[in-house]
């Protein structure tokens, strides 16, 4: 920000110091000087005038230098100096001036700096946003000869502004009254709208010096009315305004204006003179106008009419009565092509005179039965009238006319044989006479037949190219046929031309190059807008209060031209500095078509929604509230991306920047951002976040400096943090073989690298059982064996690596360098193991099965089963001694303590046997497998174990003999007892189900 010294200097004489004023005005050109003024708080010698030197730094937005000059006291007198730097002004350039007492002293003494920073007016340079209120009108005249035209606003309301980086937004949104008055062309007439706005709004962009777009629009409601005199004839057109607009716009240097006025309301027509008047009396129920103009070219015109009337017309001795039900006139233009037209109008109505002429009398009375007008996008579609009357008197008699095209599109040549498409419109008209007494009228029969072929184009001149009637006039014939000379002339239709609405005038305010801190004695003219050229003098400063804030203001004075005058405070300290605060602007302008512009404004600043400190005495310096890693510390060698996060305090939250010097590991001074970027993972609350890699080698506890700045302070920090040393990277393994069973040997290759050196690696089993194996180094790798624990599951196993390194860094890993998984030994699966195959007769372990003569001999099979990862499930294939319809079926065994199972979990798994009379004897095979977790069976030729089967001495000895006590004749007895028994059941469900009757029953016979 602008920043002002003034140094006083001792010298031997005086002790002096010096002020710098702008002195940027008008060269003549329309260019603002890049002056300046030196005044000196007190007279001095030429002698000491000699040891004074300015010098001026002048550099762009970027920090480059434009120039650098320096200057003495020559062309100055003993208190102030005047200068021209030979340098242009641009918006955020920044000019450093310094003046130097040198031969006094040595070192010479700085007597006086100023920095300035350079702005648009009422455009602070720092990011903020106020809002204002206005109030403001502004009015044009115009006249030019018979026609003239003025319009007249009125405006009140809230207006908001945005800084965003370069990027200005501007609006103001209230109400007012527009009115218009303008004259219809050649002065006959006048038009006149007034409309009461509910929305005026005005939006502003500008990015830098550049105005990128502006919007001014305005809605509302209210009247029109529409005035002319012409050919002795008055029309009003008076209605009330509905859904109306205009709004104008600039983008880019193209301007583009929307106006629409859509009304309803009445019509009045009136003339009177000669002893003759008519009036006139309708309805408007539509007026509707729409224009958009695009950079002086209209795209869309569109006009709309349609209403009702009705017409009287007296005079002396006669009487007309028009009943005017429809009149429609529609035209509308697209990007400057016709589009559509359309008129018409149509009617019925009466008449009625009477004459007298010596002594004699006629009265007349007549009827309109129709008369019919239109045309179609330009072309005549309709030409009709019908009229019928009678007179009577000392003549009487009847008359009429009947008219109507009775061809279209009839081919038809001129005058010079050129052939055009026409309509032909017949015409009858009749005169009779039925009785005639005095006829001092001198009135004769005529019958007359007209007919007329009329290019049909209504904008083309001398339009019948042809005529031919066949009539009869007291009692003598006449018939001809005539072609006109020069007929049709053509024309092109009139193209609409673009016309702003507002007037030719685009208003803005006064602007142009000004320092962001006016001081008192500063003179700058403002001649950035086309009309608004304001010279302004700072006079005083002093104090407002806005919105709780007491702001330091300079209060200043201006001229438009050398009558009108403006004057208001500016801020000339903080973030808002260079920002109007209040304003008031009277103009009156003369235009160049001889016209004026007078605008009238007062503008005042209302609120500061941001930034919330606006001045180095409301300020709060920031804190530190911590510095730290968020995945703990950094790992050296580029390992990982990690993220140093600063959270600070600032109660005033204008923290503008945080910095951490990083040069100790070689990355220099970064920027943190508090706005959700480079791994900032939350927006603006207030810790500030930054990604580092640091592919440097150091590790250990470094110190590393952190600084936080806000608008008017900044604060510095040494903090700490732990960088780890990387293990060595792995980029090769292999194993030989890969696929092995547990207990088996393999050979191991490893490729590891690190930037201290790697200094051992080794295989760790430990997790398994087994224990590190340390490989030895040859040729670049490191290899060696390592024996396969017996513990280890089978499948895809990543065997950890042990790594050292130069620095003393160790560690284990399971992936390689570039983040993947190590490459995986594949462990073979075996099957379980069986073995313990015994069989027991209750607690007595037998050798053999004994075949009982009756009955069921049960003894209990057990087999103990193991494997390295867990038995899921122990089967049996029984064959013979399995249960009936199960000997070649796999029957699950059990290890959970129930039924033959005597201990849960012990792995011995149990099932009970069977032996039955009629088994053969001698030796029986059956199988046992296991299945494991991963599926893996116990192989097929450890499966088949063998039993001896013999007979049974006793019929024990094998479990419960079945029916013992019976005798086998009984036992046959009584089953067949028993097939008996369920036969009868069984028939007795048959004869209820109807079975009898369909026995008894032919088929093609059933009962009914």
């Amino acid at each position: 920000m602008l920043t002002v010294a003034i140094s006083p200097i001792v010298s031997a004489q005086n002790t002096v110091s010096a002020n710098i004023l702008t002195e940027w005005v008008d060269d003549g050109t329309g260019n603002a000087t890049h002056g300046y003024r030196i005044v000196l708080d007190q007279s001095l010698s030429f002698s000491e005038l000699d040891e004074l030197s300015v010098t001026v730094l002048h550099t762009d937005a970027d920090d480059n230098e434009i120039g650098n000059w320096a200057f003495d006291w020559s062309g100055g007198n003993n208190t102030e100096l005047g200068f021209v730097v030979n340098s242009t002004l641009n918006w955020k350039d920044q000019v450093t001036i310094e003046v130097w007492q040198n031969d006094c002293c040595n070192p010479s003494l700085m007597i006086g700096s100023r920095n300035i920073q350079v702005t648009i007016w009422n455009e602070p340079l720092s990011d903020h946003e106020i809002t204002r209120v206005t109030n403001w009108n502004l009015v044009q005249n115009t006249v030019n000869f018979t026609d003239s035209e003025s319009w007249a606003l009125d405006f009140i309301g809230q207006g908001w502004q945005q800084r965003t980086g370069d990027v200005l937004v501007s609006n103001e949104l209230g109400t007012g009254m527009l009115s218009i008055e303008e004259s219809t062309e050649g002065g006959t007439g006048t038009v006149a709208i007034m409309l009461w706005l509910d929305t005026v709004w005005l939006n502003e962009t500008v990015n830098g010096m550049e105005l990128q777009s502006q919007i001014f629009e305005m809605r509302g409601n209210g009247s029109i009315g529409i005035n002319s005199s012409e050919d002795g004839v008055n029309t009003e057109i008076f209605g009330n305004v509905v859904n109306s607009y205009i709004i104008r716009s600039l983008d880019q240097g193209v301007v583009e204006e929307q106006v629409r006025i859509e009304a309803n309301g009445g019509l009045q027509m009136s003339s009177e003179g000669g002893g003759e008047s008519m009036l006139a009396n309708g309805t408007l129920a539509l007026l509707l106008v729409e224009v958009h103009d695009i950079d002086g070219q209209r795209v869309l015109s569109n006009t709309e009419f349609e209403g009702t009337a009705d017409m009287t017309m007296t005079g002396d001795d006669y009487q007309m009565d028009l009943d005017i039900n429809q009149i429609i006139s529609r035209e509308r233009w697209e990007n400057g092509q016709f589009h559509s037209s359309l008129n018409r109008v149509q009617g019925d109505g009466a008449f009625d005179f009477s004459d007298e002429e010596d002594n004699s009398s006629i009265v007349v009375n007549a009827t309109v039965y129709d008369f019919f007008q239109e045309s179609v996008n330009g072309d005549k579609t309709g030409d009709r009238i019908n009229v019928d009357g009678t007179f009577s008197g000392d003549v009487n008699g009847d008359f009429g006319t009947v008219r109507d095209i009775v061809a279209s599109n009839h081919s038809q040549v001129n005058a010079t044989g050129e052939e055009f498409d026409v309509n032909v419109i017949f015409t009858e008209s009749w005169f009779n006479l039925s009785g005639v007494g005095n006829n001092p009228f001198d009135f004769e029969a005529v019958h007359n037949r007209t007919w007329e072929y009329e290019v049909p184009q209504e904008h083309w001149d001398n339009r019948n190219v042809r005529l031919r009637w066949d009539s009869m006039e007291g009692g003598e014939p006449s018939d001809g046929d005539e072609f006109p000379e020069r007929s049709p002339i053509e024309h092109n239709r009139t193209v609409p031309e673009a016309e702003s609405t507002l007037g030719d005038v685009d208003i803005t305010r006064e602007t142009g190059i000004a320092p962001a801190e006016l001081l008192v004695g500063d003179r700058i003219d403002l001649l950035g807008s086309e009309l608004m050229h304001l010279s302004v003098t700072a006079t005083s400063t002093g104090t407002v209060v806005r919105d709780g804030h007491t702001i330091p203001v300079t209060y200043w004075d201006g001229v438009y031209g050398a009558e009108n005058h403006a004057h208001g405070a500016v801020i000339n300290e903080g973030i808002l500095a260079g920002l109007i605060a209040e304003v008031t602007r009277n103009a009156t302008i003369d235009l160049d078509d001889g016209g004026t512009l007078e605008f009238g404004e007062t503008q005042s600043l209302a609120r500061v929604l941001s930034p919330s400190i606006i001045t180095e005495s409301e300020n709060t310096p920031p804190s530190i509230e911590s510095v730290v890693i968020r995945e703990g510390t950094i790992t050296n060698e580029g390992a990982s991306i990690a993220h140093l996060e600063v959270t600070v305090n600032d109660p005033d939250w204008n923290v503008r920047s945080v910095t951490a010097d990083l040069s100790a590991l070689s990355l220099g001074v970064v920027n943190l951002n508090d706005i959700g970027l480079d791994g900032d993972t939350s927006v603006h609350d207030e810790t500030y976040t930054i990604s580092i890699e640091y592919t440097g080698t150091i590790d250990g506890e470094i110190n590393i400096q952190i600084e936080v700045a806000d608008d008017w302070t900044s604060l510095s920090e040494s903090h700490s943090i732990i960088i780890l040393n990387r293990l060595p990277q792995i980029s090769a393994l292999s194993f030989a073989p890969i696929n092995v069973n547990r207990g088996e040997i393999t050979s191991v290759v490893i490729s590891a690298s690190d930037g201290s050196g790697v200094t051992a690696v080794g295989i760790d089993t430990t997790q398994w059982g087994g224990n590190v194996t340390w490989l030895s180094q040859f040729d670049g790798n490191w290899v060696g064996d390592i024996s396969v624990p017996e513990n280890i599951p089978s499948g895809d196993q990543i065997l950890p690596v042990r790594l050292e390194d130069g620095a003393g860094g160790n560690g284990s890993t399971t992936k390689f360098g570039t983040g993947e998984d190590l490459t995986a030994l594949h462990i073979l699966n075996e099957g379980p193991a069986i073995s313990e195959v015994t069989f027991s007769d209750g607690d007595e372990i037998v050798d053999s099965l004994g075949i009982p003569a009756l009955g069921v001999n049960e003894y209990t099979l057990t087999a103990r089963v193991t494997d390295y990862d867990t038995v899921t499930i122990v089967q049996a294939k029984l064959g013979s001694i399995a249960p009936p319809g199960q000997s070649n079926n796999w029957i699950s065994m059990r290890d959970d303590g129930q039924g033959p199972d005597a201990v849960a979990g012990d792995g011995i798994w149990s099932i009970t046997v069977e032996v039955r009379p009629g088994v053969s004897g001698g030796t029986t095979q059956f199988e046992i497998r296991g299945i494991d977790q991963q599926l893996a069976q116990t192989p097929l030729n450890e499966r088949t174990h063998e039993i001896e089967l013999g007979n049974s001495g006793d019929g024990s000895g094998g479990g419960q003999a079945v029916l013992e006590t019976a005798s086998s004749t009984w036992i046959i007895v009584g089953i067949i007892s028993l097939i008996i028994l369920v036969s009868l059941v069984g028939l007795t469900f048959w004869i209820r189900g109807g079975g009898l009757k369909q026995m008894m029953v032919p088929s093609e016979d059933p009962w009914k």
